[in-house]
């Protein structure tokens, strides 16, 4: 559970802040099919752009 800055478990609990600078941080999770899938949103999205110029005479490339 995520509330108050701090997260909590069936056993621990720690502030949000001490773990952002934890050493090695993981979590795990997943969203099933069904009312998961319809209650929370998994989405990513993403973008690269690249300009690139070639000088014909010399072939410098920016």
């Amino acid at each position: 559970m995520f509330a108050g800055g701090r997260i909590s478990g069936a056993v621990k609990s720690a502030s949000l802040a001490k773990l952002a600078g934890a050493v090695g941080l993981q979590a795990d999770g997943e969203i099933k099919h069904g009312e998961m899938a319809r209650k929370y949103s998994q989405q990513a999205y993403g973008a690269h752009f690249a300009e690139v110029a070639v000088d014909m005479d010399s072939g410098e490339i920016r």
